[in-house]
């Protein structure tokens, strides 16, 4: 996952400390007035808890947010609505292409 933090210039040398200690890999920094903001990959379960952490070693001042990144592995609307149609033979699923079906499960 991709972790966006802005904390105080100050607490720099903490913040990446800590998202090291988190097996982070840091992307890029970026330093303005008396903030920064740093940009790292870290997996979603090594950042369990940073919250408290980030909160304590930057006195409150310090704030982070998650982006989620798409796996190739999941399935499209088409995708799904092609293994949909494809695998019931029932008439209001020959007719779903994009909407509800709201057969009853049987194939008559």
């Amino acid at each position: 996952m991709t972790v966006e933090i802005v904390a105080p210039v100050e607490f720099q040398g903490n913040v990446i400390g800590a998202i090291n200690q988190r097996k982070g890999t840091i992307i890029d920094t970026e330093v303005r007035d008396d903030e920064f903001t740093l940009t790292a990959e870290v997996a979603l379960n090594d950042m369990f808890g940073y919250s408290s952490q980030l909160r304590g070693m930057t006195q409150g001042k310090g704030t982070f947010i998650l982006f989620t990144q798409l796996s190739s592995g999941v399935d499209t609307d088409d995708q799904v609505n092609s293994q949909w149609n494809t695998r019931c033979t029932h008439q209001s699923c020959q007719m779903f292409r994009g909407r509800w079906s709201t057969h009853s499960g049987r194939n008559n």
